[in-house]
């Protein structure tokens, strides 16, 4: 006896592939993180104080402050990340 080979079974319903994304996103996506660190370089050479550190010594401010750069960082990688 023989025995037969059953087919696999086809799904009738292929999902469509996923539409490229267009290059011009994948631009905005990198020159919204490159920039991100640019400007805050630029910024942080401005405001430059010889005599003063640059990050708070307090531990309430410095929470405050992280926590503010990571809202700021947190809302430009969302940018980016709907951008591509």
């Amino acid at each position: 006896m023989q025995q037969e080979t059953i087919p696999t079974p086809v799904p009738a319903n292929d999902p469509p592939p996923d539409a490229p994304i267009g290059r011009w996103r994948w631009t905005l996506h990198l020159l919204l993180l490159t920039a991100y660190p640019v400007v805050l370089g630029i910024l942080g050479a401005m405001n430059r104080s010889d005599s003063a550190p640059m990050l708070p010594t307090k531990v309430k401010p410095l929470l405050y402050a992280l926590s503010l750069d990571f809202v700021v960082f947190a809302g430009v990688f969302v940018l980016a990340l709907f951008a591509s």
